[in-house]
């Protein structure tokens, strides 16, 4: 039975930056062969209606976890990348705090249901949980439904890192918090290194560069999502900070 961590959910939920679902590190520390895990991100439920309902984001995640079903051997764990629901009050201002409230229990709803037991969920926040600019305010929200929006786990001998991307994209609204998490990463990944695991994996939403590390700020290109132009440049880390998480990732073994 998986431990409970709150009222709502059915899986632990990452406190005091440590994840612990998957065992502590004395017990997950050592390599012990491959293992599968799977990756899933923008599940994003209310997307395709403009959060008018939930029916077709809903059908489709549940499509994916009957595909996660059936791999063999299982994965060791689940991990959603991010914009976990569509509705946001910072990006939406048409709706209230109810139509959130509905979509992250609907989300969780639907996990608990589709994931065997024995499979942990772990969670990781996107523009869409936080929003675009974070702040204190809507970290402290997420961390209320979903739990920390930076923290460290072992699973079989590798060392996963999540970050909160989203400091790094726009840090405005949370300078300090910004702050706050890079000294912590950058310790993190000292630690990690030291640790010698197998691999060090870091898992965030945002991307830090979409075809090449050293890409200027201002790609021009665009994409189009329902029929509006939106420009690429939205959905990577900028240079000033992308080169600082980089050069740490590198320097401490993350490939």
């Amino acid at each position: 039975e998986k431990a409970m961590s709150d009222a709502s959910s059915g899986w632990p939920r990452a406190e005091n930056g440590v994840y612990t679902g998957l065992g502590d590190e004395q017990s997950e520390k050592n390599w012990t062969g491959p293992f599968y895990f799977a990756v899933l991100a923008d599940t994003q439920l209310g997307m395709a209606s403009s959060n008018a309902d939930t029916t077709k984001d809903v059908h489709n995640l549940r499509q994916a976890l009957r595909s996660l079903a059936r791999i063999n051997p299982a994965p060791r764990f689940i991990i959603v990348c991010g914009d976990l629901v569509h509705a946001h009050l910072q990006l939406h201002k048409d709706i209230g705090k109810d139509v959130v409230e509905a979509q992250v229990a609907e989300f969780k709803a639907v996990m608990e249901e589709g994931i065997a037991d024995s499979i942990p969920l772990i969670c990781v926040c996107g523009n869409h949980d936080v929003g675009n600019t974070p702040t204190s305010e809507t970290i402290d929200e997420y961390k209320s439904r979903f739990g920390d929006d930076r923290f460290t786990f072992w699973c079989g001998g590798v060392r996963g890192i999540v970050v909160n991307t989203m400091l790094y994209s726009d840090p405005s609204g949370a300078p300090q918090l910004y702050e706050e998490q890079h000294l912590w990463f950058r310790k993190v990944l000292e630690e990690s290194r030291d640790q010698k695991p197998k691999h060090i994996l870091v898992f965030g939403h945002i991307p830090w560069f979409l075809s090449d590390e050293d890409e200027p700020d201002a790609l021009g290109t665009s994409s189009v999502y329902k029929g509006s132009e939106i420009d690429n440049s939205y959905f990577h880390v900028p240079s000033i900070r992308r080169e600082k998480a980089l050069e740490i990732m590198k320097r401490n073994g993350v490939r």
